[in-house]
C-alpha cells in the first residue's frame, strides 16, 4: 500500500509544503444522555479528533524531525486528565475502558471528581479512525437532586501522531497542539412537567368515550 501511495501522493509534496494546515488534536469529551433521569447512569467518552486528517499533508518537525514533508498516518498517543468543571464529585466513576493498547492507563479518580493520568496509545497505526475513541467510563450519581454536571479535558503534554515520510521505513512520532473540550448534562429528579402533561393527554385521548 505504501508503494502505491508513494506513486500517487509523493508528486504533490512540493506543492503541499506551502499549504499545511495547523496540526491539532482535539480531545473531545461526550456523554450519552444530555439529561440523566432517575435510575440512569451516564456514559462518558473521550475521543481524539485530528486535523489534518488521514493521509493529508503534514510536517515532521518534532521528535527528531527537521521540517520534512510527509503525510498523516494515524493517531499515536495522548496523556490527559478529565477535569471537574461542576458537580462531578456528586457521582462515582466505574467500568473504565481504554482503547488501543492494553497497556494504557484508565487514570486515577480523585475525591474532587477528576480523573487524572488517562493514557491511551497504539504501538503502530493499526486503527486509522478519526475521531478515535480513547477512554470510556460510567458515571453514576449519588442521588438525583437537580444539578448540572460539567467535565473538561486537559492535556498533560502534546499528543502524538504517526507521520509517514517517504523514504523512511518506520513511522516517526510528531507532537501536535492539543485542543480541549467541555461537556455538560443535567441530573433531574423526574421527567419535566410538560412531558408528563403530554403523556397524560395522549392517554386520555386513547380512552373510549362514554355512551
Amino acid at each position: 500500500m505504501r508503494t502505491i501511495l508513494a506513486a500517487g501522493l509523493a508528486t504533490g509534496l512540493g506543492m503541499a509544503a506551502t499549504a499545511f494546515a495547523q496540526e491539532t488534536i482535539t480531545l473531545q469529551v461526550a456523554v450519552k444522555h444530555p439529561v440523566l433521569l432517575p435510575g440512569q447512569a451516564q456514559t462518558v467518552t473521550v475521543s481524539a479528533f485530528f486535523e489534518p486528517g488521514m493521509w493529508q499533508p503534514a510536517i515532521w518537525d518534532t521528535n527528531g524531525g527537521t521540517g520534512q514533508s510527509g503525510f498523516v498516518r494515524g493517531f499515536a498517543e495522548a496523556f490527559l486528565d478529565l477535569r471537574n468543571r461542576g458537580n462531578a464529585q456528586t457521582g462515582v466513576f466505574s467500568d473504565f475502558n481504554v482503547n488501543l493498547s492494553p497497556f494504557g492507563s484508565p487514570g486515577t479518580v480523585k475525591p474532587s471528581g477528576e480523573v487524572e493520568g488517562i493514557f491511551a496509545f497504539q504501538f503502530e497505526p493499526a486503527d486509522e479512525s478519526n475521531p478515535i475513541w480513547l477512554w470510556r467510563a460510567t458515571w453514576t450519581p449519588t442521588d438525583y437532586t437537580p444539578r448540572t454536571v460539567s467535565l473538561e479535558t486537559a492535556a498533560r503534554n502534546r499528543p502524538q501522531m504517526f507521520i509517514w515520510i517517504p523514504g523512511i521505513s518506520s513511522y516517526p512520532y510528531d507532537a501536535w497542539d492539543p485542543i480541549t473540550s467541555e461537556v455538560s448534562f443535567d441530573v433531574v429528579p423526574a421527567p419535566g412537567l410538560p412531558a408528563t402533561l403530554l403523556m397524560l393527554g395522549a392517554s386520555i385521548a386513547r380512552r373510549p368515550g362514554r355512551r
